[in-house]
C-alpha cells in the first residue's frame, strides 16, 4: 500500500483538528505518514492514535524561520524518496503555498481546497466545494502519462456533463452539492508517474 503524506499543523494546546482530519481522510488512500514540525512524545502518540503509520519529525526551529520553505523542502524530498499516492495539507494561505511549491517541484498535480478525497479507478479523486458551496466538482489527476500532468474535472454520474465550461478543452463536470456548507479542509499534491 503506497503512503500518503500529510503535513501536520500544531498548536499550543497540540495537534490541529484539520490535520487529524487529514489523517484520517489518508486512511482511505494508502498508509498515512504523518509529517510533524516539532512536537514531542504527546504528538506523536495523538498521531497514531489516529491512524498515522509513520510519522516524520523536523526539528521546529527549521520551520520558524521561514514560512513555507523548510516545509515545501522536506514533503518534497520524503515524497522524492517514497513516490507517496497523495501529499495532503491542510486549505489556509500557508497550506496552498506550501501545496504549490511542492508541486512545482515534483512536476506534479495539485487540487485545492477539496471538502474529501477517495481512491478511485484512475487514482486520487477529490471533491471541491466551488461556487461559494454551490456546486461540487470531482476532480482526480488523469493517467500517468508525462502529457498529463494537471488536474482536471470529470462527471460525478452520467447526465451531468457542460462541454462549455472549465478550460484545458475537456469541459468541467459538476453537480449540484446536496448541502451546500462544505468546507475545505485539504490541498492535495497527486502523487508523480
Amino acid at each position: 500500500m503506497a503512503e500518503v503524506l500529510v503535513l501536520v499543523e500544531t498548536q499550543d494546546a497540540g495537534v490541529r483538528k484539520a490535520s487529524l482530519e487529514l489523517l484520517t481522510l489518508a486512511r482511505r488512500l494508502g498508509a498515512p505518514a504523518a509529517v510533524v514540525f516539532g512536537g514531542g512524545d504527546d504528538v506523536v502518540a495523538t498521531l497514531g492514535e489516529y491512524g498515522a503509520e509513520r510519522v516524520y519529525t523536523v526539528p521546529a526551529e527549521d520551520a520558524q524561520q521561514y514560512l513555507s520553505l523548510p516545509q515545501a523542502e522536506v514533503l518534497v524530498e520524503l515524497a522524492r524518496r517514497s513516490s507517496p499516492a497523495a501529499v495532503l495539507v491542510t486549505s489556509g494561505p500557508e497550506g496552498k503555498d506550501i501545496a504549490a511549491r511542492v508541486a512545482v517541484r515534483l512536476d506534479s498535480g495539485i487540487i485545492t481546497d477539496a471538502v474529501d478525497v477517495t481512491a478511485g479507478d484512475g487514482g486520487v479523486q477529490a471533491r471541491q466545494s466551488v461556487f461559494s458551496g454551490t456546486w461540487l466538482a470531482t476532480s482526480r489527476r488523469p493517467g500517468h502519462s508525462r502529457h498529463h500532468r494537471h488536474a482536471q474535472c470529470h462527471p460525478p454520474r452520467a447526465g451531468t456533463h457542460n462541454p462549455h465550461s472549465g478550460a484545458g478543452g475537456g469541459g468541467a463536470h459538476r453537480r449540484r452539492a446536496r448541502r451546500p456548507d462544505h468546507r475545505p479542509v485539504t490541498q492535495a499534491v497527486l502523487g508523480q508517474a
